[in-house]
Parts: structure tokens; sequence; C-alpha cells
């Protein structure tokens, strides 16, 4: 999932020589050293710097964070296109500093992950959806603490008035 819609084999006008900088690219994933890009006029410290890689630009701020950030996670090859899709905007949601809708997607990416793989029933309700993923194995006893984890922070998410932490 692309974080913005850039064309490829970006060009750019007059950038210019930046003391190195290395990050990982919002847009690529992909950890990377950057020597060119753009500086501020009235904010010295405050620069666009492009990618290597894949030519996105990314800004870093006066504390020295890269926007946008990267992606939380990594890349899962193989994953059915449904799951896929919400994954990666999970790991979005989280790029963006978004705990809150990270969580309700997080909820609703287990109940995907049920349908794709164990074939319940959508309409059946997340409880029953996540037992069937226990009965077929497909969710350990060992992974059970975190899979009941994601649910609450999803409960809360969608219910609750208090904000969900990025920790």
């Amino acid at each position: 999932m692309a974080i913005a819609n850039l064309p490829p084999n970006l060009k750019w006008n007059n950038p210019q020589g930046l003391t190195e900088k290395t990050y990982v690219c919002g847009y690529c994933d992909t950890l990377v050293s950057s020597v060119l890009g753009f500086l501020s006029s009235n904010a010295p410290t405050i620069r666009i710097h492009i990618c290597p890689k894949c030519a996105a630009p990314t800004l870093i701020d006066l504390v020295q964070q890269a926007s946008p950030r990267p992606r939380f996670g990594g890349t899962i090859p193989r994953l059915p296109p449904d799951v896929e899709r919400i994954y990666e905007e999970a790991r979005a949601c989280m790029a963006a500093g978004a705990p809150t809708a990270c969580a309700l997607i997080c909820r609703t990416l287990l109940l995907y992950v049920a349908v794709s793989e164990n074939g319940a029933k959508p309409d059946g309700g997340f409880k029953a959806a996540i037992e069937a993923l226990v009965a077929a194995g497909a969710i350990t006893p060992k992974m059970r603490p975190w899979v009941d984890h994601i649910k609450d922070l999803g409960n809360e998410a969608g219910h609750q008035l208090e904000k969900v932490s990025e920790a």
C-alpha cells in the first residue's frame, strides 16, 4: 500500500548536497543514507531528503524525525489479498501516528484472518471466528494472550473515549 501516489522515476529540480542522513524511507521501507535534497531557507535544521532508492521526499523535522514515518512491521509475503490490504492499512495507521485506528483495524485483521484461513463466517461474530482459529490450531495457547490483547485494544478503541497508546 503506497503512502502517496508518486510517479516512478521521480525527478527533482536542483536538489543540493546535504549532510548525510540515514533513515528508513516511509515510501519504500528501505534503510537509506541520503545526501541529496533541499534545505529550508529560514530553518536550516529542517530539510527534505530524497530517497536514493525510490526518489520520494522525506521531511526531517526539528527533532530529526523523518516524515512520513516508516511503517510498523514488515511486509509478509503470500498473504491473501484481503488480509494483505488490511495488514498494510494497519501499518499505515501506525506510520501516520494513529494508534487508535490501528487498534481497530488490527482487531478487524484478526477477523479477516479467521475468514480467510479457517473459513469462519464473516457474520458469525468475532468471538466465534477467534474460537474457530483456536480449534483449528491456527492460534496456539502461547499466541492466545496477544490475540486477546489485540481484541481488547480494538474494543477499547471502538467503545471507549480513551486514547490508545502507540506502545
